[in-house]
């Protein structure tokens, strides 16, 4: 299953992307061009689903924080996603307008599943402010202008496995000083986005022992000496128990709070990417706070990681990016130009620079040759 091209028009710096995506996607750009904004664009998705609209927005400061800007600024914004599931190939997008100052409907509502067997009926709804205008088979469910259809749909055949598949998209940006916190428990399937449920997602990770055994051996080899790392009940709390050899013979045990920031995202970013429960993890700068050699160890386990479900990631590490198993058919260059940010794939010349081992892709980006090209920045607007 994947998300195969992702289409974004207007939301917060973005202008109008269109990309196609494989296993393993990497973002680079220069601080502010809009990298983070790309991300969250599919996050915006799966908070719009998991919840609903109005909290997705709220969570950004509301319909004027979330339409780009510009001086003929835009009414509205559009996310458009194409999946290749397990029984279907499919096609969702929506169209967010605002209305009366602070306020929003939803102007367009789409959703499109075609059977991969080529037997089964295919499936579509079209919704237009809040009045569903068609649909295969016929749907009851009622519709409304400030919310997503799909989410009244969501146990619809092909339908269901589109809202699966996008309430299980995250987004990370781990915060060690929250992971030191002692935390309530929390049975919540999926890595929170500052990583605050570490431990019981890796309590819950007991049932995957391939993954939580490749998240230790990982962990060991960015941080040597830590051997294992296990989640601990401490009265109504719970953190983590690290073991760490300090001798030949024995483990010292440290809570969280006792470990350095790279060693706690280290351990979040690892989780976020073994983690059962998602289908695409997006990780933001995860070579934050780690030596340059640690960070080519967390790229190891962020490549094998994308064997088995989509990693996006940002990066500004020529570290990471000297890793010779990232494709340069994988490598996207963010830039921005009087406000408004565009996302290409890296020029075809340096895609074969890099299949040539002529230069890494770390090596172009020290010398700033990893940059939006000059004739997609003078057409940004």
């Amino acid at each position: 299953m994947a998300l195969t091209q992702l289409l974004v028009r207007n939301y917060k710096s973005l202008g109008k992307i269109s990309l196609q995506l494989g296993n393993l996607a990497v973002f680079v750009g220069p601080n502010g061009s809009g990298k983070s904004n790309l991300l969250d664009a599919l996050r915006f998705v799966s908070d719009a689903l998991s919840v609903n609209l109005d909290y997705a927005l709220r969570e950004r400061g509301g319909i004027n924080e979330v339409r780009r800007r510009s001086s003929g600024r835009p009414n509205n914004f559009r996310i458009e996603l194409h999946l290749t599931l397990e029984h279907w190939y499919a096609k969702y997008a929506f169209d967010i307008e605002a209305v009366r100052g602070y306020d929003f409907q939803v102007a367009r509502e789409e959703a499109r599943v075609s059977p991969r067997d080529l037997i089964s009926q295919e499936r579509f709804f079209l919704v237009e402010r809040g009045i569903l205008k068609g649909s295969t088979p016929k749907l009851s469910a009622a519709s409304s202008p400030q919310d997503l259809y799909l989410r009244a749909i969501s146990a619809e055949e092909g339908f269901r496995e589109v809202f699966e598949y996008l309430t299980r998209v995250a987004v990370y940006n781990p915060n060690p000083a929250t992971i030191r916190n002692l935390q309530d428990p929390d049975a919540y399937p999926i890595l929170r986005r500052d990583g605050s449920n570490l431990p019981g997602i890796l309590r819950q990770m007991r049932t995957a022992p391939d993954r939580l055994e490749r998240v230790q051996e990982f962990l060991s080899k960015i941080v040597p000496g830590v051997m294992k790392v296990e989640p601990v009940v401490l009265g109504p709390k719970e953190t983590l128990h690290f073991f760490q050899r300090m001798d030949n013979k024995n483990d010292w045990r440290f809570y969280a709070s006792s470990m350095s920031d790279g060693t706690l995202r280290a351990l979040a970013v690892l989780v976020a990417a073994f983690q059962t429960a998602v289908t695409v993890a997006g990780v933001e700068e995860p070579e934050v706070a780690l030596h340059p050699g640690s960070t080519f160890v967390l790229a190891d386990a962020l490549i094998e990681a994308s064997d088995s479900r989509q990693i996006l990631l940002t990066t500004h590490s020529p570290d990471l990016l000297d890793h010779e198993d990232i494709p340069p058919q994988s490598l996207f260059v963010v830039g921005m130009q009087r406000g408004v940010s565009e996302v290409q794939p890296i020029p075809e010349e340096q895609k074969q620079i890099i299949q040539e081992k002529l230069f890494t892709a770390g090596e172009l980006l020290r010398q700033r040759k990893l940059e939006l090209p000059t004739e997609f920045q003078d057409t940004l607007l």
